[in-house]
């Protein structure tokens, strides 16, 4: 059984924002979110590319997360097993699973703002050339709704 098919949020099922919102795509920036924070302290760059390739089964991590109130938790410990020992206690040092989750979701937003801009710019190019071909068509021109 899959998650949210959109049932219940039909305005955005199917559309290029749910699968830059769905719960794979919250994993990913999760993922994004230990990996900068690998980066940034210090950790060899394979390893931030090896935590960006995992592959994690987001309904156990649900599962998982009950316990702790959040998926941070479990996504932490599943990171910390995929890195060398010696480089486990680099994981999520110095942050705190709100971090992690708040930066996720602003990564997440992220994504959708970059897609909306790109529809726009797609939308806008329509409209002009839509103008400029009607620009000089001839209309019958009504005032007052007559």
């Amino acid at each position: 059984m899959s998650g949210d098919a959109g049932l219940l949020s039909p305005v955005w099922a199917g559309t290029a924002a749910e699968s830059l919102t769905d719960d794979e795509a919250l994993l990913r920036a999760m993922l994004r979110a230990e990996a900068a924070l690998l980066t940034a302290t210090g950790a060899p760059k394979g390893y931030a590319s090896a935590v960006l390739a995992l592959r994690l089964d987001v309904r156990s991590l649900a599962l998982d997360a009950v316990a702790g109130g959040n998926p941070v938790i479990p996504l932490v410990e599943a990171v910390r097993a995929a890195v060398p020992p010696g480089l486990a206690e680099l994981v999520h040092r110095g942050a705190t699973s709100q971090d992690v989750l708040d930066t996720a979701l602003m990564l997440a937003a992220e994504d959708v703002r970059g897609r909306l801009l790109d529809d726009l710019g797609t939308v806008s190019a329509h409209l002009a050339e839509l103008a400029d071909r009607a620009r000089g068509v001839p209309a019958v021109a009504r005032t007052l709704t007559q």
